[in-house]
């Protein structure tokens, strides 16, 4: 039978006023990693490392270290010293490969964090795999995380000159030619549709343009005579949100809605299929 790791955690009094660390000292217990709670003071002049260096230093005491620290210990310069000592002298003791984790509340700048810690694993409690990173860093295990499902285009949404303008274009490929539609009654809406670098506000010029619609009049479509790739992309102006519009090639396409607070979801079609009828419908 395997013994359960153990993990150091070293926090400071006032963060656990409300019994936050140990909150999170109980759900790492849940994740079969014995958690031992280090209350110490991370205060300018007081030695972090004389209070906890027998404990670190000793594999029988713990296999792994964790510190809970906020952005108010870090914003002091002696503390951000005093901790990267107590770093520096624990990767000394143990080894390169000794688990040594940071824990925040919230994202921190990365120019308060200390160089040790920054080239080390730390963690955001506001992130949804925060408990699997600490428990995988603990047992010296790779992450097993869920990677977001990224779209194989992107759509951007920015100001420029006073308009709203939104940018689209592969991930990976090209779109040749561009399609780009909207319901028939909406196609107002869109206006001064260019072409350009990724990147870019506005395009770079004048498009060569195109228009038609599906053959049940749901759709205008625009085909635009260029190519879209990761470096190149289509842009035009939206004067209204939230919108609902199709853009890809003429194999593929994207069905984008669009929210005035950002993206709201993307479907691919084929577009030899009766994707106006099911997306566009009246």
């Amino acid at each position: 039978m395997s013994v359960a790791k153990k993990l150091w955690l070293t926090y400071a009094w006032a963060d656990n006023e409300n019994s936050d660390v140990e909150f999170i000292a109980q759900e790492i217990e849940c994740q079969s990693v014995t958690t031992l709670i280090d209350r110490h003071q991370l205060i300018a002049g007081q030695r972090l490392w004389q209070q906890i260096g027998d404990q670190i230093s000793n594999p029988e005491k713990c296999d792994a270290w964790a510190f809970y620290v906020t952005e108010n210990s870090l914003a002091s310069e002696p503390c951000r010293e005093e901790l990267e000592y107590a770093v520096g002298r624990a990767l000394q003791m143990r080894g390169g490969s000794f688990p040594v984790i940071g824990i925040f509340p919230t994202p921190l700048p990365s120019e308060i964090l200390p160089a040790s810690i920054r080239s080390r694993l730390y963690v955001c409690l506001t992130d949804d795999d925060w408990l699997e990173r600490v428990r995988s860093g603990a047992l010296g295990q790779t992450p097993q995380v869920s990677r977001q499902n990224i779209p194989p285009l992107h759509i951007g949404k920015y100001d420029h000159n006073g308009s709203t303008w939104i940018e689209a274009r592969p991930r990976a490929g090209r779109w040749a030619p561009i399609i780009l539609g909207v319901k028939m009654q909406n196609e107002s809406v869109f206006a001064k549709l260019t072409h350009g670098p990724a990147g870019v506000p506005g395009g770079s010029g004048m498009a060569h343009i195109s228009t038609g619609e599906t053959h049940d009049n749901r759709v205008r479509i625009w085909q635009l005579n260029h190519n879209a790739s990761p470096i190149e992309a289509l842009h035009f102006v939206c004067k209204q949100f939230p919108i609902r519009f199709i853009v890809g090639n003429l194999q593929t396409a994207f069905v984008v809605d669009m929210e005035a607070n950002g993206l709201g979801s993307i479907t691919q079609v084929p577009m030899n299929s009766n994707w106006s009828a099911q997306y566009f419908a009246d």
